[in-house]
């Protein structure tokens, strides 16, 4: 598990680094779930049990900064367990879960420690955040980050130290995004390939070859290179070549079959070919 821990002075040195990636429009391909919960006075509240993602104070913060966010209510979501999901913080893993029931496969979580106390004439709010950014990669980058300030309300000292918190956890999510995007694959080949990330078992490589051969088009598919956890898939090894054009429409056709106990999802297309997240229910 990678750590990346450091005070909220270190956010002063990362304003000008956040707004220069957010005038750029830099965007992680695939949308970040935010469950973050806050605790106060032994209090906690969160959002997604009622699968509404604006809720969250922090979703406005992280989306001016730029984070490419999980917008939608997600009414098709199934109901969640309320012994399971209800709890806060969750856990890493149930966070997994809930960001492929939300659509996507990257979710940052973690809690937000509270304390306000009136200080002469203001209140004085501190907060500690603690949890993890989950990529789609499966990787874990531990955050660990506080924040202060001091207002004439509780209401108001407390928002000033959130955004504080949430510009130095946007600054290091897009970081880190960008290297996850930019990070080089093998090229053996000239014709592109399906690249699969962190597949679940064996059966479910069973399972894609033989769904992979019932999209028209797809005679034969070949295993050509594992590496940094992901697994590329050659179509039709025995032809030289295949057009963009089925190329893209087979891309298209993999994403939108629906598949006994997997979730497939196209996240993003690299000079490679086109990268697929598979989830195993």
């Amino acid at each position: 598990m990678k750590s990346h821990i450091r005070p909220i002075s270190a956010v002063l040195s990362t304003l000008a680094l956040s707004a220069s990636l957010s005038s750029a429009g830099i965007a992680y391909a695939d949308p970040i779930l935010l469950t973050i919960s806050d605790t106060e006075a032994g209090q906690s509240e969160t959002w997604w049990p009622n699968h509404n993602v604006a809720q969250s104070p922090w979703f406005p913060l992280f989306d001016r900064q730029g984070v490419s966010l999980v917008h939608s209510s997600a009414a098709s979501a199934p109901r969640l367990s309320p012994a399971v999901y209800a709890p806060a913080p969750l856990s890493d893993a149930n966070a997994r879960t809930l960001a492929s029931l939300f659509g996507t496969h990257s979710v940052l979580n973690g809690n937000t420690d509270w304390q306000c106390l009136p200080k002469d004439n203001v209140t004085e709010c501190s907060g500690s955040f603690h949890g993890h950014f989950l990529p789609h990669t499966g990787e874990s980058l531990e955050l660990a980050i506080a924040g202060k300030a001091a207002a004439e309300s509780a209401e108001m000292a407390r928002a000033i130290a959130r955004n504080a918190i949430a510009t130095e956890l946007a600054t290091t999510v897009m970081a880190m995004s960008m290297r996850v995007q930019t990070k080089d694959t093998p090229n053996l080949i000239d014709k592109p390939v399906l690249i699969f990330s962190a597949l679940p078992d064996a059966d479910t490589l069973v399972q894609l070859r033989k769904t992979l051969k019932t999209i028209p088009g797809v005679e034969d598919v070949a295993e050509r290179w594992i590496a940094d956890n992901a697994l590329a898939i050659e179509l039709n090894p025995a032809q030289n070549t295949i057009s963009d054009a089925d190329f893209s429409r087979i891309v298209q056709e993999l994403a939108s079959t629906s598949v006994e106990n997997l979730i497939i999802r196209h996240t993003r297309s690299t000079p490679q070919g086109a990268v697929f997240e598979i989830v195993k229910y």
